[in-house]
C-alpha cells in the first residue's frame, strides 16, 4: 500500500522548497485580515496571545504529521496517513476532509486578493466588501493562473511558489519595520481592558478570527512528501515554516497595535 501513495513521484523538491511550500500556505490574506479580526474579537493584547496559543496548539499537531510522514513519505499527506491507521473508510473520510479544506483556500486568497486590488482599481468591490461583476472577472483570472501554475512539473511548481514566497516574506517585513520605526506606542500592550469579550475572545480569535486558518498551511510538505529529495526535509521544513512563519505573523499583529 505504500508504494501505491509513493511510486512514480520524481523527487525534484529540495529543502527549500518545501520551506518556502510550507510558508505560502501560512503567510497570505490573513496576514493582514487576521491581524483586523483578531484585534476584533480579543483586543489588543488579547490578539497577540491568540496568535502565541494558536502557534502551539498547531505546533503539537503539526509533531505527529511530520513524524509520520517522514516515516512514510507518501503523496498526499492525510489521505494515506487515515487510511494507513482505519482502513479505506478512515482513508476516504479523511481524503474528503482534506480535499475540502485545501479546495476552499484557493478561492479565499483570490478574493483576499482582489480586496487588496480594490484599494488601487475601483470597481471590483462594494464597500461593504461584496464582489462586483469585474470583481469576480479578476477572482476567475486569479484562480486560472493558479491553476496553471499547479499543472507544471514539480520541479517548475517548487520554483515558481520559491519565487512567489520570498516577495510574501519581504512585504510583511518590511511593513513591520516600518511600522514599528514610525510609531511606536508601548501604552497599546497595556493588559487590563484590551481582552475583548473576556478570555472567551481569545479563543473565539483562535477559529473566527483566522489564527489556525492561517497556521494549518504547515501541511503542504506533508501533502508532497512522496517528492522530497529526502524524507528528512519533510521535518525540517514543517519546523522552519512554522516557526519562521510565526515570527512575522505574530510581529504584524504587534506593530499594528503599535501604531493604533
Amino acid at each position: 500500500m505504500e508504494s501505491s501513495f509513493s511510486k512514480g513521484y520524481k523527487k525534484d523538491l529540495s529543502l527549500f522548497n518545501l520551506v518556502m511550500l510550507n510558508s505560502m500556505g501560512m503567510i497570505g490574506s490573513g496576514w493582514l485580515f487576521a491581524a483586523l479580526y483578531t484585534s476584533s474579537y480579543a483586543g489588543s493584547f488579547g490578539s497577540i496571545v491568540s496568535w502565541i496559543l494558536g502557534g502551539v496548539i498547531v505546533a503539537l499537531v503539526a509533531l505527529t504529521f511530520m513524524e509520520v510522514s517522514s516515516a512514510f513519505p507518501l503523496a498526499g499527506g492525510s489521505t494515506p496517513m487515515g487510511e494507513f491507521a482505519f482502513g479505506k473508510l478512515g482513508g476516504f473520510i479523511a481524503g474528503w476532509g482534506a480535499w475540502i479544506s485545501d479546495i476552499m483556500t484557493p478561492p479565499i486568497e483570490a478574493v483576499a486578493m482582489v480586496t487588496y486590488l480594490s484599494f488601487f482599481v475601483k470597481g471590483l468591490i462594494t464597500p461593504s466588501g461584496i464582489l462586483l461583476p469585474l470583481g469576480y472577472l479578476v477572482v476567475i483570472i486569479v484562480l486560472i493562473v493558479i491553476f496553471l501554475i499547479n499543472l507544471q512539473a514539480v520541479k517548475v511548481f517548487g520554483n515558481v511558489t520559491s519565487g512567489i514566497m520570498i516577495w510574501k516574506w519581504a512585504v510583511p517585513a518590511l511593513a513591520v519595520i516600518t511600522l514599528i520605526s514610525l510609531a511606536f506606542h508601548p501604552s497599546n500592550f497595556a493588559i487590563a481592558g484590551r481582552f475583548y469579550q473576556g478570555y472567551s475572545g481569545i479563543f473565539y480569535a483562535l477559529v473566527l478570527g483566522g489564527v489556525v486558518f492561517s497556521f494549518e498551511g504547515f501541511r503542504g510538505a506533508i501533502n508532497m512528501a512522496a517528492e522530497s529529495q529526502h524524507r528528512d526535509y519533510i521535518w525540517k521544513s514543517v519546523i522552519i515554516a512554522v516557526g519562521g512563519c510565526a515570527c512575522p505573523l505574530f510581529s504584524n499583529t504587534g506593530s499594528f497595535h503599535r501604531c493604533a
